[in-house]
């Protein structure tokens, strides 16, 4: 009798000590709409952890960053804030399009462990990328580093040369993004600059020829409307003296010098608008050329999205 009293009793200890040490603590329960999530909390990421859809975890309260992801996707991290003893719901909804931007790869713990490489190498598709002189891409590659998670990448490009870049491994999936072609819509963007869109695409006598034969026109034109402007002014005070005089001698040399400087302002007018037609017909071949001139190996064809397709073996199969 004594001993299921005492049995009884450690019972109700027990439970009043459990009670209180739930107490202690706050709660997260997950929704996402992935089967398997890695969860980290405060960047620890040493005790990241799997999880899916419902999970609960149990956290002191206070302020925590929390970063789900998967190998393909993650969510933005996110501070929340945890009362004792309470739960709360974290959404987490992941893009179900086969789309794959960059951003969802770069710094992605994920991303690491699913691949086995160390990071993604992205550049113009006609550009050869080798490491230690090997070339493991043409467009890009996938990259294992050495032990002491530095190495040098070679870009070779047939249009714009070679350079190299070093890779560091960190320990979440690194990209490293390296374009030397053009885009077309910053040559358009560009194009309302007379020879920059050229110089942009490193056509430079081009660019050069456009620049200098805008400045040069414009030049002339803003210097003969202000000649013109001055002239006709000049022409509208001879009238008004010539309407105001009342000598015959002086109103005969005032109607003389009106007679010449009216010619004058017709070959002035003359002239300026021919220069604006030129300066104008010039910005224009510079717009027209910007928009149908090819730079030397083609715009960039490249963008910021990877299609990836996991088939049901698992394996992974990727389109540039």
């Amino acid at each position: 009798m004594i001993f299921k009293y005492l049995v009884f009793c450690c019972l109700i200890i027990l439970g009043s000590l459990s009670q209180h040490l739930q107490a202690q603590y706050g709660y997260i329960r997950f929704n996402v709409n992935a089967d398997s999530v890695l969860l980290i909390v405060d960047l620890d990421t040493e005790n990241a952890r799997s999880i899916s859809n419902g999970t609960i975890v149990q956290l002191k309260p206070g302020s925590h960053l929390i970063q789900l992801s998967t190998p393909l996707g993650f969510v933005r991290p996110r501070d929340i804030f945890i009362n004792r003893g309470d739960t709360i719901t974290f959404y987490g909804k992941f893009p179900e399009s086969n789309r794959i931007p960059i951003s969802n790869l770069h710094l992605n713990p994920s991303t690491k462990e699913f691949f086995g490489k160390d990071g993604l190498v992205f550049t113009d598709s006609t550009t050869k990328i080798y490491q230690y002189d090997k070339l493991i891409g043409t467009g890009t590659a996938l990259v294992d580093l050495p032990k002491d998670g530095n190495s040098y990448i070679k870009f070779e490009n047939p249009y714009f040369g070679s350079k190299s870049l070093l890779f560091t491994s960190e320990s979440t999936f690194q990209v490293m993004e390296h374009y030397r072609q053009p885009k077309k819509s910053t040559t358009q963007a560009l194009s309302i600059l007379p020879g920059v869109s050229q110089v942009y695409k490193r056509q430079y006598l081009k660019g050069g020829v456009f620049l200098a034969t805008n400045l040069i026109s414009m030049n002339f034109y803003f210097n003969t409307a202000n000649e013109y402007s001055r002239e006709q002014n000049r022409f509208d005070e001879l009238v008004l003296q010539y309407n105001a005089t009342r000598n015959e001698q002086t109103a005969f040399e005032l109607g003389n010098q009106i007679e010449t400087l009216q010619g004058e302002i017709k070959d002035l007018e003359t002239r300026k608008n021919i220069l604006l037609g030129t300066t104008i017909g010039i910005y224009a071949l510079n717009v027209f050329d910007a928009f149908r001139s090819k730079p030397k190996g083609g715009y960039r064809t490249n963008n910021f999205n990877i299609e990836f397709e996991i088939d049901s073996d698992a394996t992974v199969r990727i389109n540039f």
